[in-house]
């Protein structure tokens, strides 16, 4: 034990006695090589420009400057790949309710890392003539009136001046009649999208599911401000009083206009997750997303600017769905009719695929608000106002002046600049 460490201090002593310690920097790494693979996670290496000279020798270099090569990994993204598909299987049986035959075949191996998939469906069906009879037992409405489509309405909605069948077959041949509602009504904002179907998988809205356009013959109806709106058949009930808070309300600041170009690029690509009892639907429309950069930028060029984004989601209304009754759209009713008898995998999950896996219960509609204030640099700086003070300015004006949300305490430095 006392050897080793003795001969660990003499080794020791040898490269820092008279400051000798090697100067690795004499020796350069070189460039990095070519990866070795230009997918899936290649390796590339470099080396130390090594000369074994009288100065290597005498620092011990060899010791310092170890180890002489490196390496790492590169190119670690999959490598692109195009999807692969079965053979069809054969045609099924002539179903007798559709009078149709069906194939599929299976995806055996998804595109991967951005490579193409030339196949559009894995389903095919073509018509034939069945020998045998449909036996699906009719519908049988009883007191009700049966509509073209198959569907039962109260015998008190035909000829009542609305489609409540849905395929206006409750209306044939009826005389004009006075409208539900005497006074003038609106459909609720967004009905149609409370009524969508809404993937768990994807998370993302899907076809229509309810049919939100049915009143049932009523005229129930909800009001916010001068304008009345009718509430369908689905909808329990729907607020208009929903609060909006300040606290939510975010500010960015951007140093010049090709920062906030690509900062709004950036936000579009970003996903946005949902949930089948609460969400958001964009109401305000915009302007073509390119040309309104092309002209925000032609305008931050007349002057030097930075630029204050203000951006929140606003909340519309608060809904709550029926538990029981509810009426289901044309949409899924004819999706749901067209399956064959027999159980096909592809053809039955496309129903998932179009309409979702939920609907919604009940929710949350609103919009995304975002203004963007424009300011001269040099006049900002003459002003006495920081960037953070001004973002700050910028956001209270906002939530006061635009989003109409009080505000507890007002900022008197704001006002005089």
């Amino acid at each position: 034990m006392g050897s080793w460490l003795l001969s660990g201090l003499v080794v020791l002593g040898a490269c820092v006695a008279g400051g000798r310690a090697c100067e690795c920097n004499r020796y350069p790494w070189g460039s990095w090589s070519t990866c070795t693979r230009t997918c899936g996670r290649g390796q590339s290496t470099r080396s130390r420009a090594i000369q074994k000279d009288r100065y290597y020798a005498r620092h011990n270099c060899g010791v310092f400057c170890s180890p002489t090569t490196m390496s790492r990994e590169c190119n670690v993204n999959g490598c692109s790949s195009a999807c692969q598909v079965g053979d069809w299987s054969s045609w099924s049986p002539c179903d007798p309710c559709v009078s149709k035959q069906f194939r599929s075949r299976d995806l055996l191996r998804p595109a991967e890392f951005g490579g193409r998939c030339e196949v559009t469906s894995l389903t095919d069906d073509r018509p034939c003539l069945a020998d045998a009879l449909c036996n699906i037992q009719q519908t049988d409405c009883v007191n009700k009136f049966l509509c073209d489509n198959g569907r039962c309405v109260a015998q008190k909605l035909v000829c009542n001046g609305e489609h409540d069948c849905g395929d206006g077959s409750d209306e044939d041949g009826c005389q004009p009649r006075r409208p539900a509602c005497p006074r003038v009504v609106e459909p609720i904002p967004s009905v149609q999208l409370m009524g969508s179907g809404y993937s768990m998988v994807s998370g993302e809205l899907r076809g229509e599911v309810l049919n939100n356009a049915y009143y049932g013959g009523q005229c129930d109806t909800r009001s916010q401000g001068l304008k009345l709106y009718r509430l369908p058949s689905n909808l329990l009930n729907v607020s208009f009083q929903v609060a909006n808070m300040a606290d939510d309300v975010e500010v960015k600041l951007y140093s010049d206009s090709a920062e906030y170009v690509n900062s709004d690029n950036n936000s579009e690509n970003r996903g946005t997750s949902g949930s089948a009892n609460y969400f958001f639907v964009q109401q305000w429309s915009h302007s073509d997303r390119s040309s309104h950069h092309s002209s925000f930028l032609q305008t931050s060029r007349t002057k030097d600017s930075i630029f204050v984004r203000v951006h929140k989601k606003v909340a519309v209304s608060e809904f709550q769905m029926r538990s029981e009754g509810l009426h289901a759209s044309e949409t899924l009713l004819r999706a749901l009719s067209a399956l064959p008898l027999e159980y096909n995998f592809p053809l039955y999950s496309r129903i998932f695929q179009d309409f979702g896996t939920h609907y919604f219960t009940s929710g949350t509609t609103g919009g995304l608000y975002n203004i963007v204030y424009q300011y001269n640099r040099q006049t900002l700086e003459s002003s006495g106002l920081d960037k953070s003070e001004m973002a700050k300015c910028a956001k209270k004006e906002t939530v006061f002046w635009i989003l109409f949300i009080p505000i507890r305490k007002s900022s008197k430095h704001c006002y005089e600049h």
